[in-house]
């Protein structure tokens, strides 16, 4: 997991670097736009879970529908191991589906802080056959847990359409009130908008 990373960042650096023009950012967050980005995820999870801390990849589509006001579909996927202490070793690829409304400040400047609030959809996957249920989390049957996510950023618009994009969020998962936390940095194309 850490190849795609180290892999996928410097590529998101160099494609901003390339198509970032000068002069003051003009798209941001208008009405009536299209984002789309890729980001990097760094989860520290829950000690119940038993899982290591790691990082991810994932991507997300967002529409602006009124000046400051958007909603955002985002998918993750993150590579962990579960080690706990009856000796068990194996691999658990986390993803986490999030439905969001954002509150953007400041919208149409160069640095924009936002409010992200969202439900979760998170499934655990387990690789392995020899893992015992779980009783935070049937990794064995894949079930997935529904949470709410909040949390807050900043964009910064590199120009037009381009924009960097830093994060955290706070994640509790029912119905046993999993406490996950998450940084996340990643890159918008902003498309469309009056």
């Amino acid at each position: 997991m850490s190849r795609i990373v180290t892999r996928i960042a410097p590529c998101l650096f160099v494609l901003a670097l390339v198509s970032a023009p000068g002069g003051e950012s003009l798209a941001a967050t208008r009405a009536n736009s299209l984002e789309v980005g890729a980001f990097i995820p760094y989860t520290l999870f829950d000690h119940d879970w038993e899982l290591d801390n790691s990082a991810g990849y994932g991507v997300r589509v967002g529409w602006n529908f009124a000046k400051g006001g958007e909603v955002e579909v985002s998918y993750a996927v993150m590579s962990s191991s579960m080690s706990d202490t009856s000796g068990i070793d194996a691999d658990v690829d986390v993803t986490t589906l999030n439905v969001a409304l954002i509150r953007n400040w400041r919208a149409g400047s160069k640095l924009v802080p936002f409010f992200y609030g969202a439900g979760s959809w998170v499934t655990p996957k387990a690789k392995g056959s020899d893992l015992p249920p779980s009783d935070e989390f049937n990794f064995r049957n894949e079930r997935g847990e529904l949470g709410i996510t909040l949390g807050g950023g900043v964009r910064y618009y590199l120009g037009d359409r381009l924009n960097v994009r830093a994060e955290a969020h706070g994640m509790l998962i029912t119905p046993d009130s999993q406490k996950n936390l998450e940084v996340l940095v990643g890159m918008g194309w902003v498309f469309g908008g009056k």
